[in-house]
């Protein structure tokens, strides 16, 4: 059996990765058509100072760390505030989440630039619906999210 390439196409559709403590995380392609266009019209105001190179990192890496918030990052499960209050999904939220916690920003981004997930999360669909992890191995374990989360997703 061959390598399909279109695997490799960029999609709005996400996959869940576990990324241990039992936090889930469910993330679209880095690099899909609706993430590429919150990119390219948040950027526009800034086209002088990028062609110039007189933009700073930390203005590009907020306009990145929007349109991650807005199309990358689609829910989560199990997360919680320091009072053990489960903190619930939204891109709103995730932004908010995202500027006071970098690390979990780092852990997004790389999650859904890690385009081995989704080629799992494909092939192993087919053959067994086993999940990915957040370091793109696959856990064996069911992606059948019958979860809090998947029911709000539907109603949504």
């Amino acid at each position: 059996m061959g390598f399909n390439i279109e695997q490799l196409k960029s999609t709005t559709e996400g996959v869940w990765a576990d990324c241990g403590g039992g936090l889930r995380i469910k993330v679209a392609r880095m690099g899909n058509a609706a993430y590429e266009e919150e990119l390219r019209k948040s950027a526009k105001p800034f086209m002088r100072q990028m062609r110039l190179g007189t933009m700073n990192v930390e203005d590009m890496e907020a306009l990145a760390m929007k349109a991650i918030a807005k199309h990358i990052i689609q829910d989560w499960e199990n997360l919680e505030d320091n009072d053990g209050k489960t903190i619930p999904f939204s891109h709103d939220k995730a932004l908010e989440l995202f500027r006071e916690y970098h690390d979990f920003y780092s852990v997004v981004k790389e999650v859904a630039g890690e385009s081995e997930i989704f080629r799992t999360d494909e092939m192993e669909a087919a053959a067994g619906n086993s999940e990915a992890t957040c370091d793109g191995n696959s856990t064996g374990a069911s992606t059948k999210n019958t979860s809090r989360s998947s029911k709000t997703q539907a109603s949504k």
